[in-house]
């Protein structure tokens, strides 16, 4: 192998294979994805990998972003996501009992609490 080879090799080939593989790897275990949607990305990855892995991870959803519905969830001063867990831990920990714990979810309008219908 002569030197230009290794230095495309290890500037462009490993590069894109990592990236690759961490992309398959974050569509297998994102539980926001649907089955259709994940095998849309497999796909994807498998045939034109490089640019499927790129587009991919520039697209999908950071955890800073807000969810919607709940406000800022990067650690500020709250939001009804951080008062939701908040609930969850009193509720875990004895200090609500399930008709509180139903009014602070009430309260935070998320509709039925957990575990639910």
């Amino acid at each position: 192998m002569n030197l230009t080879r290794a230095v495309v090799l290890v500037i462009v080939v490993l590069p894109a294979v990592a990236v690759s593989v961490v992309a398959v790897m974050d569509v297998l275990r994102r539980r926001s994805l649907g089955a259709g949607a994940k095998v849309g990305w497999l796909a994807a990855l498998v045939f034109v990998p490089g640019v499927a892995a790129l587009v991919y991870l520039a697209s999908r959803p950071s955890i800073d972003r807000p969810i919607e519905g709940f406000g800022d969830v990067g650690g500020g001063s709250g939001g009804r996501l951080e008062a939701l867990m908040d609930a969850v831990e009193r509720r875990q920990r004895g200090e609500l009992d399930a008709a509180g714990f139903e009014a602070v979810v009430a309260e935070l309008g998320g509709g039925s609490a957990p575990g639910q219908v």
